[in-house]
């Protein structure tokens, strides 16, 4: 019995073993590598293009739809609609977001792509409303994502961060507010992360 506790498969955990990357994962890490650069503190990562020239379709129509719908949902819930404005204004406000006039709106890298998106509430966190942007959204049969590779695999393995975490007296975590809008997107790559 004691021997079965000292082993690690007890536990969940095995040897580290790296699984072989695929052709996929390797060009997405080496894509990965060639566009994070940091600008003014901040990181700016390019979008991982399964195909560097790959063209999408104009769903804007599809988009215009979407939003109809989100605007009859938000037209019978009252505080949904005050929540989800407050929410789209924060992100102009803290410029991860900008409103396009005109010329802007056409890029010459011939890709753009109508993210469609609607609120999100908890039930633990009523009021608060979180935007999801759905870029599974298909038209034509195409998707942003079916036009993006998923990367590689960056997580740790939780059973080390465990016994990391247990390795000294007082352990600290902490949680960085709103990340995933913390990272810049290149130039090239803002027409295709648009939304109405």
């Amino acid at each position: 019995m004691l021997e079965k506790f000292w082993s690690t498969e007890a536990f969940g955990t095995k040897p580290k073993v790296m699984p072989p990357t695929s052709v996929e994962e390797r060009l997405s890490r080496e894509l990965l590598c060639a566009t994070t650069t940091k600008r003014n503190n901040r990181y700016e990562v390019g979008l991982l293009w399964k195909e560097p020239n790959c063209r999408l379709p104009n769903n804007r129509a599809q988009a215009l739809v979407r939003l109809a719908g989100l605007q009859r949902r938000l037209s019978s819930d009252a505080s949904l609609k005050e929540a989800y404005d407050a929410a789209i204004n924060d992100l102009l406000t803290r410029g991860i977001a900008k409103r396009l006039e005109g010329t802007e709106i056409h890029h010459p890298w011939g890709r753009m792509w109508y993210l469609p998106h609607h609120p999100v509430q908890r039930a633990n966190r009523p009021g608060k409303v979180r935007i999801v942007f759905d870029a599974s959204a298909k038209y034509n049969g195409i998707s942003l994502n079916d036009m993006l590779s998923k990367g590689p695999p960056l997580l740790n393995d939780l059973c080390g961060i465990l016994l990391r975490f247990r390795r000294y007296e007082v352990a600290i975590s902490a949680d960085v507010d709103r990340v995933f809008h913390q990272v810049l997107v290149p130039v090239k790559d803002q027409s295709v992360l648009g939304f109405i």
